[in-house]
């Protein structure tokens, strides 16, 4: 059996009633440094080390006996949100920049960000449990150009998932797509049960499961 997963990340430090390190993030030099790319909040780091053992729980259950590959957007909370799921499935981890945030003014504001997003290893920091051998030194996929609407960052993301879909059965791996929640929604749009809708909410840490036959 092969599986696959499409998670959201968790919730975000920035949130209104999110706090880090017992404070409020918004109050921190970070946000004036990195304004679109908050960290994981307390509470977002253990969901996603909660979402890390369904997942795992999951793997289980699909009695797979092929290898793992974790796939994340650059942002700093997936990367925060998909370490702990390499760290249970003993995965490698990849960075791609085609299932990063929609690149535009309806989510960054009405200017392109200078800093979009922090180094990879200052991300990894708050993780301290995360053996960072499993991280690839590669970073892949092409950046969004400014300004990206809504509907072709969905476009991109679900291009994204069908060239996983695709590469994972030739290679034989499962994956996991650790992105943000349009990245879900457009995804779970392709799939049978939802074809032709669009998706409108997806929760923090929302999440596709699905295995089928290698």
């Amino acid at each position: 059996m092969q599986f696959f997963a499409v998670v959201r990340h968790s919730e975000r430090a920035d949130g209104a009633f999110a706090y880090i390190n017992g404070q409020r993030w918004a109050h921190t030099a970070d946000s004036k440094t990195w304004p679109v790319d908050p960290p994981l909040s307390e509470e977002g780091h253990t969901a996603a080390k909660d979402i890390a053992m369904k997942i795992k729980e999951f793997a289980a259950t699909a009695n797979s006996t092929l290898k793992t590959v974790v796939v994340t957007s650059p942002y700093c909370r997936c990367v925060q949100t998909a370490a702990p799921i390499a760290q249970a499935l003993r995965a490698r981890m990849l960075v791609d920049c085609q299932i990063g945030e929609v690149y535009g003014p309806q989510v960054m504001g009405v200017d392109e960000p200078a800093n979009a997003v922090k180094p990879i290893g200052s991300m990894l920091a708050d993780v301290p449990d995360f053996e960072k051998r499993l991280l690839s030194s590669r970073i892949v996929g092409t950046w969004p150009a400014w300004p990206e609407d809504l509907k072709r960052a969905r476009q991109r993301f679900a291009m994204r998932f069908l060239t996983y879909l695709r590469r994972s059965e030739k290679v034989h791996r499962n994956f996991i797509l650790v992105s943000h929640a349009d990245c879900v929604g457009a995804t779970l749009s392709l799939l049978p049960s939802h074809a032709g809708q669009i998706v409108a909410k997806i929760d923090y840490c929302g999440t596709i499961l699905a295995s089928r036959s290698a």
